[in-house]
C-alpha cells in the first residue's frame, strides 16, 4: 500500500512539472527595454484558435520564459527561478498563470496587428508587453520561492565582490579622525563587516590597512588618501558608512544609517541605502545591529546586479594623454604610412579596441588629449591592464617613447 501511495505521489509530481509545457507556451520573448529593473518591455508571441486567446498566451509565454527559461538582457539571460527550479517554484508558476494572478504584474500591452497571421487554423499574435519585474521579484521573495539576497541567476553566476567598509568622509578628514570623533562609527563598521561575513562576503580590514598607511605616499590631508587606501587594499568595492544618533533620555534613541557602495575600478556609485530607525528605547548598538540586518540583503543585491551589469556592458575607463615638455613630438605630427595625425591615430586605435567602439573625446590640443567614458571588456582575461598594454604596444610601434601609469579606472600616458 505504501509503495502504491509513493507511486501516485511521483506520478502526480511528474504530471505537475510537465503541465506547463503542455500549455504550448512559446519561448521567443525578447527584451526591448529594461526600465531601471522595475519594468521590462518585452516582445513576445502566442498561438491559439482565437485571436484574443492568442494575446493571452503571448502574455503568459513571456512570463513563463522570464521565470523558467530566461530572457537575454534580463538577469544575464538566466531564468529568475534558477537553472534547476524546485517543485515549489514550478507550482508557483502554474498557479499564477492558470489562476489569472499574473495580470497584477502586467502594466499593459499592445498588439502588433501587422505581424498577426494565421498558421493553419490558429492565430499567431505578436505583442509588446510591459511587465512589472520588480514587483514579480518581491512576490517571489514574499512567497519564499527565491532568497531575498538577490536574483537567483546573479547568485549563481556572479561571486560576491570583496568589500572594505569605511567611514563616510568629505576627503578633508582622515578616516581615523572620523572614527575617533564619532562614538558610534567603530561599532557600526564592525557590525557591517560581521553582516557581510555572514553572507559569505570577503571583507578587507580597514584598521589593518590604516596601520599599514606608511606604505602609501599620501600624507595627512592628501585628497587622494582614501582612494589610495581602497586601491592598495585590493577591495573590489568600497562601502562608505555614515551613522548618527538623536538621543533623548525620556524617549530613547533614533539612529540614522546611510550606506553607499563605490566600484573601486570605475569610481561609480553602484548601490545606496539609508534608513532612520524611529525612536526606540534601546541602546545604539542594538538598534544599529537590527538596522544593518534589515538593510544588508537589499544592499548586497544592488551591488551584485551592478557588478553583473558591468560584466555585460563592460567597464568604463578614461585615458589622459600628454606630451613631455622636452619632447619634439606633438599630437598634430603625422605618423604611419598614411600620414595620419597622431591624435587621430590614437583615437582610431581606441575606437577599434573599445567594447562596441564606445568612447568619448573630452578635449584636445597640441600637447594634450583626453578621452573618457571608454567602454572596455571586463572578463577574466581582459581588463584595464590588458587595454593599457595594447595601447602601449601600439604607441611603441609608432617609434614613440611612452610612460604609463594606472590609477583606479584612469590610464595616464606621457609621450616623451
Amino acid at each position: 500500500m505504501k509503495i502504491k501511495v509513493l507511486t501516485l505521489i511521483a506520478a502526480a509530481f511528474l504530471m505537475h512539472t510537465t503541465m506547463l509545457k503542455a500549455q504550448g507556451y512559446s519561448t521567443d520573448a525578447m527584451l526591448v527595454e529594461n526600465q531601471n529593473d522595475k519594468v521590462a518591455v518585452i516582445k513576445c508571441s502566442g498561438i491559439d484558435d482565437k485571436k484574443k486567446n492568442a494575446e493571452t498566451m503571448a502574455v503568459k509565454s513571456a512570463i513563463y520564459t522570464y521565470l523558467v527559461s530566461g530572457i537575454d538582457g534580463l538577469n544575464r539571460g538566466l531564468p529568475l527561478l534558477g537553472t534547476k527550479p524546485s517543485s515549489q517554484a514550478m507550482s508557483y508558476v502554474n498557479n499564477i498563470l492558470e489562476s489569472g494572478r499574473y495580470n497584477v504584474f502586467v502594466k499593459g500591452y499592445t498588439v502588433d496587428d501587422d505581424a498577426t497571421r494565421k498558421i493553419g487554423k490558429q492565430y499567431q499574435v505578436h505583442i509588446r508587453l510591459e511587465l512589472y519585474i520588480e514587483s514579480m521579484y518581491k512576490d517571489l521573495v514574499n512567497s519564499k520561492i527565491i532568497h531575498p539576497t538577490g536574483f537567483v541567476e546573479v547568485a549563481e553566476t556572479i561571486a560576491f565582490p570583496s568589500i572594505m567598509v569605511l567611514p563616510y568622509s568629505d576627503n578633508a578628514t582622515m578616516p581615523q579622525e572620523i572614527i575617533e570623533a564619532n562614538p558610534y562609527m567603530r561599532l557600526a563598521i564592525s557590525k557591517m563587516n560581521e553582516a557581510f561575513i555572514e553572507k559569505g562576503v570577503e571583507t578587507k580590514d580597514l584598521e589593518q590597512m590604516l596601520r599599514n598607511a606608511d606604505r602609501y605616499t599620501a600624507m595627512k590631508g592628501d585628497l587622494d588618501f582614501v582612494n589610495n587606501l581602497v586601491i592598495n587594499s585590493g577591495a573590489d568595492v568600497a562601502v562608505y558608512l555614515d551613522i548618527s544618533n538623536d538621543g533623548n533620555a525620556q524617549l530613547g534613541n533614533r539612529v540614522t544609517l546611510t550606506l553607499k557602495a563605490i566600484d573601486a575600478a570605475s569610481g561609480r556609485n553602484i548601490a545606496s541605502k539609508s534608513e532612520v530607525s524611529g525612536r526606540k528605547k534601546a541602546t545604539v548598538d542594538v538598534i544599529t545591529s537590527a538596522m544593518i540586518q534589515n538593510m544588508v540583503d537589499d544592499f548586497l543585491r544592488q551591488i551584485q546586479i551592478s557588478m553583473a551589469n558591468r560584466i555585460d556592458k563592460g567597464n568604463t575607463i578614461a585615458i589622459q594623454f600628454s606630451i613631455d615638455p622636452m619632447s619634439n613630438v606633438n599630437f598634430d605630427m603625422e605618423v604611419g604610412t598614411d600620414y595620419t595625425p597622431l591624435s587621430d591615430a590614437i583615437i582610431g586605435w581606441v575606437k577599434d579596441n573599445a567594447k562596441d567602439g564606445k568612447y568619448h573625446q573630452q578635449g584636445r590640443s597640441e600637447t594634450l588629449l583626453s578621452l573618457d567614458e571608454i567602454q572596455i571588456a571586463n572578463t577574466d582575461n581582459s581588463d584595464i591592464n590588458d587595454f593599457s598594454l595594447g595601447l602601449y604596444r601600439f604607441l611603441r610601434g609608432l617609434n614613440l617613447v611612452v610612460k604609463r601609469t594606472i590609477t583606479g579606472n584612469t590610464i595616464e600616458i606621457t609621450i616623451q
